[in-house]
């Protein structure tokens, strides 16, 4: 599918998703309804990133969400790529875990086009994980994170500008549907899945 097609009608299935979430009747029924749009950003990012320089660039789409300190798996969509997703990042307890903790409280996307031959400074934790591309954004509203958006490509080379800037607009319709669900509903500790804590990234110092 033509990518500029693909994104409108994607657009179209997001925005009705954050309608459904407002104008939901009960914390349930929003919960529900992230749930859903959750799925529906995975799946656009699975089938629509890294096509436009590879056609077979074997996407997988994961989504990490902060509960209390720590950043925990929530949902993918795609091919395990050998190593399946991390669980869960805690804060703390390694460097690897920390640089993942880093990305999810930062302000813009990261793209490293080779993990074997492009690789940033500080960049190891995501060396020996099965893929080449990597892009991840974080999800978030304002001054609060909520998790982060990852796509990976056993391929290198197959993420572009304009994909890093399509992961963003999702990653932020994600947080736009977390904060309509918080304002409804209390954060505490406890939750059950799709209720990310939002972690403040200016109380964090990030």
């Amino acid at each position: 599918m033509n990518l500029a097609i693909a994104v409108s009608q994607g657009g179209q299935a997001l925005t009705a998703g954050l309608a459904n979430i407002a104008s939901a009747d009960s914390f349930e029924e929003r919960q529900s309804s992230v749930r859903v749009l959750i799925d529906r950003v995975l799946r656009l990012t699975h089938t629509e990133l890294g096509r436009q320089i590879d056609r077979e660039a074997n996407v997988r789409a994961s989504f990490y969400q902060f509960l209390g300190q720590d950043l925990v798996h929530s949902a993918s969509v795609g091919p395990t790529l050998g190593v399946p997703p991390r669980y869960v990042f805690e804060r703390g307890r390694s460097d690897r875990d920390d640089t993942v903790i880093r990305f999810a409280l930062g302000l813009e996307a990261v793209l490293v086009t080779d993990t074997e031959a492009d690789l940033p400074d500080n960049f190891n934790v995501i060396v020996g994980r099965g893929y080449r591309s990597f892009l991840a954004a974080p999800v978030r509203a304002g001054r609060d994170s909520f998790g982060l958006l990852v796509a990976t490509s056993e391929k290198p080379a197959v993420f572009t500008d304009i994909d890093k800037g399509l992961l963003g607009l999702m990653a932020s319709v994600l947080g736009i549907a977390f904060v309509q669900l918080n304002a409804t509903h209390p954060v505490e500790k406890g939750l059950p899945p799709y209720v990310a804590t939002p972690i403040s990234s200016r109380e964090e110092g990030a």
